[in-house]
């Protein structure tokens, strides 16, 4: 600065929301500016040097960064002692966009075995990292993750997180605010938004007041919508628009994902169940589904947590040999619980196979594991308790089987302090069920909370298994009462171990969600020997049980009630499997192995029996016959699955509902679809459901050859959806026959258009009886025209194409394009006139045809003899003059 600078200070005001404007002064430069404020909400005032606010932003970035690496980069994976890296045991899930139709409402158990197999259908896969990517030119703002209970969603945000607090993704993204639902239900009466994220994340305080929120693009992540307490009301929520605001946190959450609070930001929920109640799926703008670990990144996953690659070979194998353990190990948590049980068994020992055989030695682990960490607090209570850890299991167990028998299914996974002291449970002695149950801790301005949950589900479902027999053992029969009922009946020794079993299966059966489905194979599981001797240290005093597992397992077997859904009968096949029973497997298999399998009835609960035997088989099915089997159509509807598993299907006549057709859909775009042949003859088909097989066959997974849709009710829209097939370039399409449909010449025309494209495969084609004209020859002659058609078999019998459809015709079959070598105009009201135009034009020219039909038509004296000259085997039976009849009394007229 020289002597005649000059040193100036300016005063500038703006009242909240103003705009205050600086003077601009000519050469001259500025070196600092101070900023006085007053925070609205009464935070009072702060001086903020503006050559330091890109510093202090930046430094809380890199704490807010720092302390959500600090927070997600490990999981605890059963064992409070100590956290798992993250990063090296991720393993990239399955998510897709969209959803599928086989993510249970209540529980996850009932529909496994179709998740499984649900990979049938097209899905577009999206990575984690991904999930805010636009699309088109839609902006992406607000994110629905769904899917079933310990399936991953949870750990996808942690790696979202991880990776952005990393800098390897999301780098647009300036803060993530987690707030998870769970921790969320704790925050009583009103607050700010502004309160709610510098709650949560205390480093956000050094910015001062909401701004912050409002100028940088800000993540909301809100993990466990089906925990939230919240009761978020779209249609009649108060309006918030300023982040300082006031109000409940269901208001606020409203407001947020409707974009009244800061509409720039982004949101993304989690849930198991779909959020209808609450919330309209239309203010979310993607939603996607996790679908677990696929086989492949089942054995990634494997391989990554178990460091002896021999060891890990050895669980994989064993594994796959198991359907049931296959099945479920697309959820990750029980990967991570079938590995923590098998590394521990040798070459030489006999690793568990049943679901109940897992689960105990994955609580025996933990035993051991609370005994090794927990050796003082045993070593103090030995003399007044011999075995606490186990009175404290049970008491868990009771929670558990409280939970389970009050929610019917809806399942609550949280439970708090007061739960545990209800129940008898010592809170400082909770973390000793580490693997069981899950501690989560947040302090923040608004409470210190301690919130419990289960690992998952499966393990609430053994442990309340537990509970039960453990009660039966007891002869504490009152506390059976919500699963046996008020009313009964006890014999004079108590009640019989096959009559709490009974009750147990009856009680299963007639649930609506299947939620006791798990529980009831784990209470059949304990009451094996085998597994009561590895519970020596819980059950004591059990009475011989082998006579009882008699009567129960010959009372599943006999219980054939057909009103039981399928899933119900096919749980029974799992709970005989867990009492070492495959009576009903080899029974079916017997069955199959019949040569006369017309003679005795199939109930539907035996259709469902055999349709497991059939899917849960490692061989590909030949052929699937439904009209082989003498059963209802209820039965044969219960046997459509087994087309995902067979080459050739034949489901002719069996009365197929919407249901149905879904399931032959995804089998023909399953991937490794075997399914070549398909036959889905009169069924009432109609245009809908062609139009979802169309998009089946466009699939390039998709291996189908031969369909048929003779007499199903089809009319010209039906043939839009399948010229889209020949249009595909996945298609492997050769023989289809629409005969007995009506689709008219407007119908048939559009198919033909469909097959000049290069990707049309057709060789053989049938419209008998199609309500066609002379109009459709057109369209016939241009296909064999055209340098692209294959076509080499034609049955156009029983269409009213007369002489001069003939005629049209003629010049088709004599084009150098034409591949033709079998047609059929039988019953087409052909006369001596339309045999001399075939005559004439087939004649003196070359042609590949080598069979023609012309029966019931009136070809006359001079037209038989002409069409009998010609170089082809040529039928012309039953001419009359009668023929030239329309309609079908044609065929009966002499």
């Amino acid at each position: 600065m020289d002597d005649t600078s000059t040193m100036a200070s300016f005063n500038i005001t703006a009242e909240n929301g103003g705009t205050a404007i600086a003077p601009s002064i000519a050469n001259s430069s500025i070196n600092s500016v101070n900023i006085n404020y007053t925070n609205s909400s009464g935070g009072g005032t702060s001086r903020v040097d503006s050559g330091k606010g890109d510093y202090i932003l930046e430094e809380v970035l890199d704490e807010h960064k720092s302390r959500l690496r600090r927070r997600f980069q490990g999981v605890f994976e059963g064992n409070n002692q100590e956290k798992t890296s993250l990063n090296q045991i991720y393993t990239e899930l399955h998510i897709i966009k969209g959803e599928s139709k086989t993510v249970n409402e209540e529980h996850e158990i009932p529909g496994l075995d179709a998740a499984f197999k649900a990979r049938c259908v097209p899905e577009t896969t999206i990575n984690c990292n991904d999930i805010f990517e636009p699309l088109q030119d839609m902006h992406i703002r607000v994110v629905l993750t769904r899917g079933i209970a310990g399936i991953g969603k949870t750990v996808a945000v942690h790696k979202f997180i991880l990776d952005w607090a990393g800098g390897q993704s999301n780098q647009d993204i300036k803060f993530v605010i987690v707030l998870p639902f769970q921790e969320l239900n704790s925050v009583k009466g009103k607050t700010s938004l502004q309160k709610l994220a510098v709650g949560f994340h205390p480093e956000l305080k050094k910015l001062g007041g909401g701004g912050v929120l409002e100028d940088h693009k800000t993540l909301f992540i809100f993990d466990g919508l089906d925990e939230s307490t919240a009761q978020m009301d779209f249609t009649n929520s108060e309006l918030v628009f300023d982040v300082t605001a006031e109000a409940s946190v269901d208001v606020l959450l409203t407001n947020l994902v409707k974009g009244h609070l800061l509409s720039s930001a982004l949101v993304w929920m989690t849930s198991r169940s779909r959020p209808t109640g609450q919330m309209a799926l239309r203010w979310f703008n993607r939603v996607t589904e996790v679908r677990g670990f696929t086989q492949s990144q089942k054995e990634k996953y494997f391989r990554a947590k178990i460091t002896n690659p021999a060891q890990a070979d050895r669980i994989i194998s064993h594994v796959k040999v198991s359907r049931s353990l296959q099945i479920m190990c697309h959820i990750p948590v029980f990967c991570w619980i079938t590995a923590s049980v098998l590394q521990d068994f040798d070459l030489e020992s006999k690793p568990p196979k049943t679901l109940t055989e897992i689960y105990i030695h994955f609580l025996l682990i933990q035993k051991i594991i609370q005994e090794h960490k927990y050796h003082r607090i045993k070593e103090k209570k030995q003399k007044t308790m011999a075995q606490p850890e186990d009175h404290g299991i049970l008491n868990l167990a009771k929670l558990a089987f409280s939970q389970l028998m009050k929610s019917e299914g809806a399942v609550s996974r949280v439970f708090y302090e007061g739960d545990l002291k209800t129940f008898g449970i010592e809170v400082s002695e909770v973390s000793m069920y580490s693997g069981i149950c899950t501690e989560i801790f947040r302090k923040s301005d608004f409470s210190v909370n301690k919130i419990y949950c289960f690992v998952h589900l499966s393990i609430q479902e053994f442990l309340a298994a537990l509970f039960v027999f453990h009660s039966y053992v007891s002869k504490d029969f009152e506390s059976l009462t919500p699963l046996l009922g008020s009313h009964a009946s006890y014999g004079s020794g108590g009640l019989p171990l096959d009559g709490l079993l009974k009750n147990a299966v009856d009680a299963a059966m007639k649930s609506k969600n299947g939620h006791l489905d798990l529980f009831l194979r784990f209470l059949l599981g304990i009451s094996v020997k085998s597994n009561q001797d590895l519970l020596k240290g819980i059950l004591s005093g059990v009475p011989s049980s082998s006579d009882a597992i008699e009567r129960t397992t010959k009372y599943m077997r006999e219980l054939r009630g057909d009103s039981f859904p399928p899933e119900r009968f096919i749980n029974l096949f799992h709970g005989l499997f867990e009492l070492n029973d495959h009576s009903m497997q080899e029974e079916m298999k017997e069955y199959l192995a019949s040569q006369d399998k017309a003679k005795e009835p199939l109930s539907p609960s035996q259709c469902s029996a055999l349709a497991y035997v059939l899917l849960m088989s490692d061989e590909t099915l030949d052929e699937l016959d439904l009209e082989k089997y003498n059963m209802s159509d209820e039965g044969s509807r219960r046997l459509v699955p087994v087309v995902r598993s067979c080459r050739k299907a034949m489901l002719v006549s069996c009365n197929l509902d919407t249901g149905s057709y879904e399931i032959v859909a995804s089998a023909l775009q399953c991937p490794g679809s075997h399914l070549k042949e398909l036959d889905m003859s009169c069924n009432n088909l109609q245009d809908s459901n062609v139009t979802l097989l169309s998009k089946a066959m466009s699939s390039p997974h998709c291996k189908l050859e031969s369909l048929r849709l003779y007499r199903c009710g089809l009319t010209e829209k039906s043939c839009e959806a399948l010229a889209s097939v020949f249009e595909s370039a996945n298609t492997q399409l050769k023989k289809l026959d629409l005969s007995d449909n009506s689709i008219q010449d407007s119908g048939v025309n559009r198919l033909f258009s469909g097959m000049t494209s290069p990707h049309c495969n057709l060789e053989d084609l049938r419209l008998a009886r199609c309500g066609l004209t002379e109009k459709s020859c057109l369209g016939v002659t241009s296909v064999l025209q055209h340098e692209n058609s294959c076509l080499k078999k034609l049955d156009l019998s029983d269409n009213d194409l007369k002489d001069s459809g003939v005629e049209a015709l003629a010049a088709g079959l004599t084009s150098s394009q034409s591949k033709l070598q079998s047609l059929s105009l039988s019953g087409c009201l052909i006369s001596e006139k339309g045999c001399q135009c075939l005559a004439s034009a087939l004649g003196p020219k070359p042609s590949c045809l080598k069979e023609l039909d012309l029966s019931y038509n009136h070809p006359g004296d001079a037209g038989m003899r002409l069409i009998s000259a010609l170089p082809l085997k040529a039928n012309l039976s039953n001419g009359a003059k009668c023929r030239l009849t329309s309609g079908l009394k044609k065929r009966e007229c002499c």
